[in-house]
């Protein structure tokens, strides 16, 4: 679905910015890709069983702090 939604648009299509501020298609794309990245370590640790919950995790409210901040900024 992702590769049918952008496969067909040129590379000119792709960069195209309607402002400077605002990102293309191409950089939202990069950025995805990025963010993705980060989470393959993560991903192999609970594979293999060798994943282990970072100690702010651990204390029930805090996860639930830090989630409010984000949803709040975003």
């Amino acid at each position: 679905m992702f590769v049918a939604a952008f496969d067909k648009l040129s590379e000119e299509q792709l960069n195209w910015k309607p402002h400077d501020n605002v990102w293309s298609i191409a950089q939202n794309i990069e950025h995805i890709i990025i963010i993705i990245e980060t989470y393959f370590p993560i991903f192999d640790a609970i594979y293999y069983n060798t994943y282990s919950k970072p100690f702010h995790s651990r204390i029930s409210f805090i996860p639930s702090i830090l989630g409010s901040f984000i949803l709040k900024s975003v």
